[in-house]
């Protein structure tokens, strides 16, 4: 049998309402949350491709959700992880959402 999870099990002690209360509650609780050799991960809703679960994944998923709903911002238009540089192009680094 397969668990299931919700997020907020999956912050463990993390200041829950600062990561999550710049999100509608319905946002929240609409987060799918699956099974995947016994751990949680999740759909990302830019690429549709299965990423683990952790807050800061969760987090992220959820302002992708509010650009896509609330800002109309085109799926086309979000890169996950992009990298991107800084400086003088030495330290290469990648963003968590690129718009």
């Amino acid at each position: 049998m397969k668990k299931e999870y919700n997020i907020y099990e999956l912050f463990k002690g993390e200041k829950i309402e600062h990561s999550l209360s710049l999100f509608k509650k319905e946002d929240r609780e609409a987060l799918k949350i699956f099974d995947k050799n016994g751990k949680p991960y999740l759909i990302c809703y830019a690429t549709d491709k299965e990423r683990p679960a952790k807050p800061e994944e969760i987090v992220r998923q959820l302002f992708i959700k509010k650009l896509l709903k609330e800002y109309n911002y085109p799926r086309e238009r979000l890169a996950i992880e992009k990298e991107v540089w800084f400086g003088s192009g030495i330290h290469e680094k990648s963003a968590d959402i690129v718009v």
